[in-house]
C-alpha cells in the first residue's frame, strides 16, 4: 500500500499541475522552487514599474570587501571597506556576523570586559554588524565602522570569533527607477531578492512639501509629513547635493541663518524652521516653530 499511496499522490499532484499551470510537480527540488519564486518576484516588480524587461538579480559575491582595524580619531575601531563591483548603484551594504559555536563566555569576557555596558550575553545577543548606508555608485568605494549592538566597537582583535552570517544590500535600478533589497548567504553562495521593488523617489505632496523645493536627486526615502513637521532623506552620488539643495531653498525665499560643513539652518519663515544636514545622505527637516 505504500507504493500505491505514492502513485496516487503523484497523480493528484500532476492533476493539480494541469489545473493551476503554476505549481511544481512531484520530484521538484528546492533550487527549482527558489528559482521560480525569484522569477515571479522579478516579474511582479517590472509590472509595477511598467517595464517588460526582466532585471537580473545582482550577484553580491562580486563586491570586494574587507573588515580591518581602523581608527576614528584616536579611538581604535573595526571598519568595513568595500568597492561596488556591480552594474547598479548601492544605497546600503551590510555584513552581519554570528559567533562561532566554540566561542566561550570566558573569551568574550576577556575581550569585551573593559566596556561597562558589554557582557558575554550582550555580545551573543547583539552580534557584530558592519552597515554602510550611503550612495555608492558603480566602481566607487565606501567605508563604515562596525558595531556590536548599537555601539561602535573598539575591540579590533575579535574577528577570529565570528563567521559571516549574511550580506544585505539595497540597490537603485535606474531603468525602472526602483529600489530593491537583496541578500547573500555564504552557506549556499546565492543572492536572492528580499521582497518586491519599491519606488525610488517617494514624495508626499501637501502643504509642507509645497514650502520647500523638491530635491533634484534620484532617491528620496523615509519621507514623513505630520501636522507640524516634515522630513525626508535624499541620496545621490553628487558630493555637492547639500549645497545645491541649499541654493534651491534660497531661491524659494529661505535665508541661511547658520552654516557648517555638514549642516545648514535657515531663519524662521512663515512660522517654520528648516534644517538641511548631510553626512552619508542628506537629511531635510521642516518644523513648526513653537
Amino acid at each position: 500500500m505504500k507504493n500505491g499511496t505514492v502513485k496516487i499522490s503523484c497523480a493528484l499532484a500532476a492533476l493539480a499541475l494541469v489545473v493551476t499551470a503554476g505549481l511544481s510537480g512531484c520530484g521538484a527540488n528546492s533550487d527549482d522552487a527558489n528559482s521560480a519564486t525569484q522569477q515571479s518576484s522579478v516579474s511582479g516588480q517590472n509590472n509595477e514599474a511598467g517595464k517588460k524587461s526582466v532585471v537580473k538579480t545582482p550577484d553580491l559575491s562580486k563586491i570586494s570587501w574587507n573588515v580591518d582595524p581602523a581608527a576614528e580619531g584616536n579611538t581604535p575601531r573595526l571598519a568595513l571597506s568595500y568597492t561596488n563591483g556591480l552594474d547598479v548603484d548601492l544605497l546600503e551594504f551590510k555584513v552581519s556576523y554570528s559567533l562561532k559555536n566554540e566561542v566561550t563566555d570566558d573569551q568574550l569576557q576577556s575581550l569585551f570586559g573593559g566596556d561597562d555596558w558589554t557582557t558575554p550575553e550582550d555580545v551573543r545577543d547583539s552580534g557584530l554588524s558592519c552597515d554602510a548606508i550611503k550612495y555608492v555608485a558603480v566602481g566607487e568605494s565606501g567605508m563604515e565602522y562596525c558595531t556590536v549592538g548599537a555601539f561602535k566597537t573598539s575591540v579590533t582583535n575579535q574577528m577570529d570569533l565570528w563567521n559571516v552570517a549574511q550580506i544585505d544590500a539595497e540597490y537603485y535600478d535606474s531603468s525602472n527607477k526602483t529600489l530593491q533589497k537583496i541578500q547573500y548567504f555564504p552557506s549556499n553562495k546565492r543572492t536572492v531578492k528580499e521582497g518586491p521593488a519599491t519606488a525610488a523617489f517617494k514624495w508626499v505632496a501637501g502643504k509642507h512639501a509645497s514650502m520647500i523645493p523638491k530635491p533634484d536627486v534620484s532617491v528620496v526615502k523615509n519621507m514623513n509629513d505630520s501636522d507640524d513637521s516634515l522630513y525626508f532623506h535624499a541620496y545621490s552620488a553628487d558630493p555637492n547635493m547639500m549645497q545645491n539643495y541649499v541654493s534651491q531653498c534660497e531661491q524659494m525665499g529661505w535665508k541661511v541663518e547658520s552654516q557648517t560643513e555638514y549642516t545648514t539652518a535657515f531663519a524662521v519663515k512663515d512660522g517654520y524652521k528648516l534644517t538641511v544636514q548631510q553626512s552619508d545622505y542628506m537629511s531635510v527637516s521642516l518644523n513648526k516653530e513653537e
